[in-house]
């Protein structure tokens, strides 16, 4: 062969056009497209953009279904996404492979109990201990867990370990407190210091507890300290823990009239029937206004206002003088539908304690609840409500929806920003000033203060309101 002959072929630029053709027909190995779609919901999920991350994961861990990390990542996205039973579909894989981080077996355990999966959650919690070791995060889901199922003195114990691990918890000292305050009134008292000085934000509130339990042991008789200790957790709205205490000072005094009226209440306000608690302590004390007071709420409750009117009547009869019978019976009035007797009541209990600001705001928002004058009985029930309570969050807001009525959006606006400011936890001044600015046709405030609410109140009925607003006007 004559080498010398022999052409050296060019590769130019027509030849590295077919060689990149063939290379774009050949198929790409899965595992790295399963990479780069692993690369792109990492970043997503960095940036905080949890709905595409997620969307991106799933499609990874199809492609790299060796990799076991993938599950627990994919399952953590759909959880903070708010998809609890893609998050659930995906830890289950990764816990299977032993692949879940302790972040994603608490995570894994959040969203079996967001789906009503109690128990499964707690043992995906008990799971994460074994698999990590002692952590507080699980031990203190682990509590909430026994509490919810009535286990008190165990969810003491998990809580008391939780804070072994970690003392420096405010909210978890707080936990134990509220416990302590249902079983052991006197032993919560330390606990509470201690949250007041890991929190200081919390010691006004901190404070008010306190004084509500010294107050309590000041009367050296059991039944009497824990009645106290109900009601005090009842305002704090803890009430399965309210019920537990009405229930130990019944152990000491079973025939203590109060404490019976009191569980009545604790059984309605956590979905149980209080009728018969209620009946027994009508039958021990069927004159006491209080007991009749709280009869009516039950009876409020139970969506029966004609049979709260005849209790409220009673205790009104006892006791003429009290201001808080007659906003009661226009209460059940309203719920009656009786609209000119209940103004009636909210004008006799104005008439009875001006210088309460509770009657003026039963007054004003009655007014502005059913649009009965509000330019005059609203407008003074207001200004009656400014005089007293200037710098009250619920002045402001009384105020602002007042203002809306009345056709003067700034002055409403106005109020409402107050009493955000004043009280910035609170849905309904952010529910109403996302109103006015939908009013004044502002829709990009609008939007952005009606998903506060939503995260404010996700389950209450500022929330679902907005939540309805939101899919009318930003479908």
């Amino acid at each position: 062969m004559n080498y010398n002959n022999y052409v050296k072929p060019v590769f130019g630029a027509r030849q590295l056009l077919i060689a990149l053709l063939l290379l774009a027909i050949i198929p790409t190995p899965r595992f790295l497209v399963g990479g780069v779609q692993l690369g792109a919901a990492r970043r997503e999920a960095a940036a905080g953009d949890y709905p595409t991350a997620a969307s991106i994961y799933t499609h990874a861990a199809g492609r790299l279904p060796w990799y076991c990390t993938v599950y627990g990542e994919a399952g953590y996205a759909h959880h903070l996404a708010g998809q609890p039973a893609e998050a659930v579909t995906f830890f289950s894989r990764g816990e299977t492979c032993r692949g879940l981080s302790m972040e994603q077996w608490l995570a894994y355990g959040d969203a079996l109990e967001a789906l009503g999966e109690h128990d499964h959650a707690v043992r995906i919690w008990k799971l994460a201990l074994v698999q990590h070791g002692p952590s507080p995060a699980a031990l203190s889901r682990l509590a909430m867990a026994a509490r919810n199922a009535g286990e008190i003195d165990h969810a003491i114990d998990l809580y008391r370990r939780a804070i072994e691990l970690s003392p420096g918890e405010a909210e978890t000292q707080y936990q134990l407190a509220l416990l302590l305050v249902a079983v052991d009134p006197s032993s919560s008292l330390p606990v509470l210091m201690q949250v007041s000085s890991l929190d200081p934000d919390r010691e006004a509130h901190i404070r008010e507890i306190r004084k509500e339990i010294n107050r309590a042991l000041l009367v050296p008789d059991p039944a009497y300290q824990y009645t106290l200790a109900g009601r005090l957790l009842g305002s704090l709205n803890e009430w399965d823990l309210a019920g537990e205490a009405f229930r130990r000072a019944l152990s000491f005094n079973n025939q203590y009239a109060e404490a019976w009226a009191w569980l009545a209440e604790a059984k309605q306000s956590t979905g149980s029937d209080g009728r018969a608690a209620m009946e027994k302590a009508l039958g021990l004390d069927p004159e006491s206004p209080g007991i009749l007071g709280l009869d009516g709420l039950i009876w409020m409750q139970m969506g029966r206002p004609e049979k709260a009117l005849a209790s409220y009547e009673k205790a009104a009869a006892l006791e003429p003088e009290n201001a808080i019978w007659q906003i009661s019976l226009g209460d059940a009035s309203t719920s009656a539908g009786d609209l000119s007797a209940a103004l009636l009541y909210y004008y006799r209990a104005v008439e009875l304690a001006p210088m309460e600001p509770s009657t003026w705001r039963a007054l004003a928002l009655f007014s502005l609840n059913n649009d009965i004058d509000v330019a005059h009985t609203g407008q003074a029930a207001a200004e009656g409500l400014s005089r007293l309570a200037p710098e009250d969050w619920l002045t402001y807001l009384v105020s602002g929806r007042v203002s809306m009525m009345l056709n003067d959006p700034l002055a409403a606006r106005t109020n409402f920003l107050k009493a955000i400011e004043a009280a910035p936890e609170e849905p309904a001044p952010h529910y109403y000033l996302g109103l006015s600015f939908l009013e004044a046709q502002m829709f990009t405030l609008a939007y952005d203060k009606l998903m506060d609410v939503i995260s404010l109140d996700p389950t209450g009925l500022y929330g679902w309101q907005a939540q309805r607003l939101l899919e009318v006007y930003f479908p």
